[in-house]
C-alpha cells in the first residue's frame, strides 16, 4: 500500500501529487491500494472529485475520516 500525507501541501500541489500517483500506477498496469492523509477540508473534497471524476473507487477510512483510501487500477 502507498501512503501519501498532505498536511501542510497547497491543494493545487495535492492535486497535482495525486495526478501523478494515478499516472504513474496506471502506466505500469498495476492495481494499487492508496492510503491519502489529507485532514479534512478543501484537499479531501478536491480529492474525492478528482476520483469520481476519473472514476475510481475510494473510501473514508472507518475511525480516521481524515484518510481517504482508493484502489487505482
Amino acid at each position: 500500500m502507498i501512503r501519501k500525507d498532505f498536511h501542510g501541501y497547497l491543494l493545487s500541489d495535492a492535486i497535482q501529487e495525486v495526478e501523478l500517483i494515478i499516472g504513474d500506477i496506471r502506466n505500469r498496469g498495476v492495481t494499487e491500494q492508496v492510503e491519502f492523509i489529507t485532514g479534512h477540508g478543501k484537499i479531501q473534497i478536491a480529492i474525492t472529485e478528482l476520483f469520481n471524476s476519473y472514476h475510481i473507487s475510494y473510501n473514508i477510512q472507518l475511525g480516521n475520516s481524515g484518510v481517504v483510501v482508493a484502489t487505482i487500477d
